[in-house]
């Protein structure tokens, strides 16, 4: 038999040791690839859900004005009044 060929028994231990210290790792990095996956497709439909709800609010409203209907608990014209901000002390 050839040298290539030949193992003695305790290389065999050692590739079993190498895959034991091998295996964790390549499973965490398996795994973190499919949980990000997971967290960025979730990302993505809350982004689209929000781009959704605002789309059908603007549309909503800009369906009111052009027919004119107004119910009595909301003001007639919409304004939007700017807002300041102070810097929190500490």
């Amino acid at each position: 038999m050839s040298q290539a060929r030949r193992r003695r028994p305790r290389d065999r231990g050692a590739t079993a040791v190498e895959a034991a210290l091998v295996l964790p790792l390549v499973l965490l990095i398996a795994f973190g690839i499919i949980d990000f996956g997971r967290m960025l497709n979730a990302q993505i439909r809350v982004t689209e859900a929000a781009r959704e709800a605002a789309r059908a609010v603007s549309s909503a409203t800009t369906l009111k004005r052009s027919r004119k209907i107004s119910a009595p608990s909301e003001p007639s014209s919409w304004t939007v009044a700017p807002t300041t901000r102070t810097p929190a002390s500490g």
